[in-house]
This record gives structure tokens, sequence and C-alpha cells, in this order.
């Protein structure tokens, strides 16, 4: 996991495009969700733009499954 906030927000705006337009498995997709789902609990994330970034992904990835 990049350590930087910036670094983060990033890599997850580029995880959001493969979402959207990717073709990612069955499999990808709920490995995917589910560490984001784990992310999105750790303290440091809550209440950051990264946060709702991650659940963001997820309903994506849950709704195109």
């Amino acid at each position: 996991m990049l350590e930087t906030p910036f670094g983060q927000y990033a890599a997850l705006l580029a995880l959001r495009r493969l979402a959207v337009v990717g073709e990612l498995t069955t499999e990808m997709k709920k490995e995917i969700s589910d560490i984001l789902s784990w992310a999105a609990t750790v303290d440091y994330i809550r209440g950051k733009d990264r946060h709702g970034l991650m659940i963001d992904i997820v309903r994506i990835l849950k709704t195109s499954s």
C-alpha cells in the first residue's frame, strides 16, 4: 500500500477507471472489493476523500457483477 495520501488517491483513481472500463473476472472483482472494504475500515482512512473513493469502487464492482 502506498503510504502517501496523494499516491493512494492516484492509485484509487486508476483502480476506479479499471473497475468501470476494465475486463475483470468475477474473482478479481471479489478480491478487489474485499481488500478495499477492509482498507476502508482503517482509522486513518475514514473521513478522507480516499475512503469515499474506496466505497465508490466497491459499489461499482458489485453492480457490475
